[in-house]
């Protein structure tokens, strides 16, 4: 960040940038997918001729790592917050739009009459536009507030989404898209905030990594689903997702009331 940024300004271009790639790709790829020609391959070309001219604009950054700076160890420390606060809710960063773009339409599949593929990419849309929206109000509050908001609207928007599941409803899913989107904007924000908090400058990039990575967890949501649904069904599965993440808001309420260890900054 330059001297100029704010704190937490670091953590908010990250991931407006991250939600407005997000949001935009699916939207092309499945407006081609479901009207253009060659519905199968064109998606991936355009993506494909878009990233050209991006991999060449990153070769020609400079490196801002000054010459000689320590180098921090192969292990990432894991400060305490990080395990109690940040690793709970960061697999429901991602877990909430996956639940609304991937899960709802599957739990819907028999009610979109062939037009399954636009109408997940409806959700796709409505889920990140919300989600960038909301980031920019997210960044005003402290981490862990965003993180408790961000985790009781998940609760909120996967309640929504099982009851649309359950009477087979398509347009009930919209809000409940809307509500998920949302909690993805608070908790990815409150988690790269609490992230930039607690490391150490030279470690801040390990430990962000780290929390990605957990982050990233969250879209094996719709694949476990999907495994179960048949004998379950999406409704029952959809609350009992409710359940674990009223459990994972009050570890995050509970945990996040100790104050923050702020690191050395040198």
């Amino acid at each position: 960040m330059g001297p100029g940024c704010g704190r937490g300004a670091g953590a908010r271009r990250a991931a407006l940038a991250l939600s407005a790639g997000f949001g935009v790709g699916p939207l092309v790829a499945g407006v081609l997918a479901q009207w253009a020609p060659l519905p199968m391959e064109l998606p991936y070309l355009a993506h494909v001729v878009l990233t050209v001219p991006v991999v060449a604009a990153v070769v020609g950054v400079p490196e801002t790592r000054r010459a000689g700076a320590p180098r921090p160890g192969s292990r990432v420390h894991l400060p305490p917050r990080f395990r109690r606060v940040v690793a709970p809710m960061a697999p429901w960063a991602f877990g909430a739009p996956a639940l609304s773009f991937a899960v709802q339409p599957a739990a819907l599949g028999s009610r979109l009459a062939g037009f399954g593929l636009v109408y997940a990419t409806l959700l796709t849309t409505v889920t990140l536009a919300v989600g960038v929206l909301v980031q920019s109000w997210a960044r005003r509050l402290s981490p862990v507030t965003g993180a408790r908001l961000g985790l009781a609207g998940l609760v909120a928007g996967v309640l929504v989404a099982a009851a649309a599941a359950g009477i087979g409803s398509p347009v009930l899913a919209v809000p409940a898209s809307a509500v998920l989107g949302a909690a993805y904007g608070l908790l990815l924000v409150a988690g790269l905030l609490e992230v930039q908090q607690m490391a150490e400058p030279a470690r801040l990039g390990g430990l962000t990594a780290v929390y990605y990575a957990l982050t990233y967890v969250g879209f094996v949501l719709p694949v476990l689903l999907a495994a179960l649904a048949g004998p379950v069904g999406y409704p029952v599965l959809l609350v009992g997702v409710a359940v674990l993440a009223a459990l994972s808001l009050a570890v995050v309420a509970w945990a996040g009331r100790a104050p923050v260890e702020l690191p050395a900054r040198g």
